[in-house]
């Protein structure tokens, strides 16, 4: 704005004199400059550092989901950070985190900026590592899944897609654990989790198994994380590979082609 005025200013002063016209013509490209490349840039920075705030945030909420913190999930999470921000920079992310998990704040700002400001495949992204810090360790408490409900709502995802991610691993429910003395990592039926992966009730025709597989592969193809950085990119490829494979298991289960 005051590039602006002072190129109006400039503009309405200049009587003739090419001095002014000079001036007028840089301050006018400058705005230009300004607007149209330096702007865009500060704020797409601006946005990403706000994420990376609602991130950790996160991140610190779901660590203290079962009121306490193993090493193994730290680990998880400090090489996630290395791999995604670089090995120079983890201190700062680690002192960042800690901060927010002494902190007891609120979390429903970071959820509403990231159910405003995120698209669609950030989010999943988002919430896929939110699981697996949960179920790094093979066990899914009470209050993590709760907590993960909570997160998955609040950023505008369904509860059947919180579902379709958690079937694309392997982990024993405090529920699970309750009612059985002896379980496998492996208990449910690898069918009953394709028509979970792909947001489907079991019985679900071949028809319908069809059209959620479609649209499931355009939510999850890995060019759409093109735009985000390389550990989410690695992770949507995964979670593609394993879209894929619960419709090549629900096609030979039911004979279709």
């Amino acid at each position: 704005m005051k590039l602006l005025l002072t190129t109006h200013l400039l503009y309405s002063q200049s009587n003739g004199y090419p001095i002014y016209d000079y001036l007028n013509f840089l301050l006018f490209l400058s705005v230009i400059i300004f607007g149209v490349i330096y702007l865009p840039r500060y704020r797409a920075k601006q946005s990403r550092f706000d994420f990376t705030s609602e991130f950790l945030r996160l991140t610190a909420y779901v660590l203290k989901s079962d009121h306490k913190i193993t090493n193994k999930e730290l680990n998880f999470v400090y090489s996630f950070f290395s791999n995604e921000f670089g090995k120079d920079s983890l201190p700062f992310y680690k002192k960042k985190l800690a901060t927010f998990i002494k902190a007891n704040g609120s979390i429903k700002q970071a959820l509403k900026k990231i159910d405003y400001e995120q698209d669609p495949t950030t989010k999943l992204q988002l919430l896929n590592f939110l699981i697996k810090i949960t179920i790094i360790d093979g066990f899914l408490t009470k209050n993590e899944l709760d907590n993960l409900r909570i997160i998955t709502r609040g950023i505008g995802l369904r509860t059947y897609q919180l579902e379709s991610i958690l079937a694309m691993y392997s982990f024993i429910t405090e529920k699970e654990f309750k009612q059985k003395t002896k379980y496998k990592r492996n208990s449910h039926s690898v069918i009953d989790e394709a028509y979970k992966i792909l947001e489907l009730s079991k019985g679900a025709t071949s028809t319908e198994i069809k059209k959620a597989y479609r649209k499931l592969v355009i939510l999850y193809h890995p060019d759409k994380a093109m735009h985000l950085e390389k550990e989410y990119q690695k992770s949507a490829k995964e979670m593609y590979q394993k879209v894929n494979n619960a419709y090549d298991i629900l096609k030979e289960s039911l004979g279709f082609k």
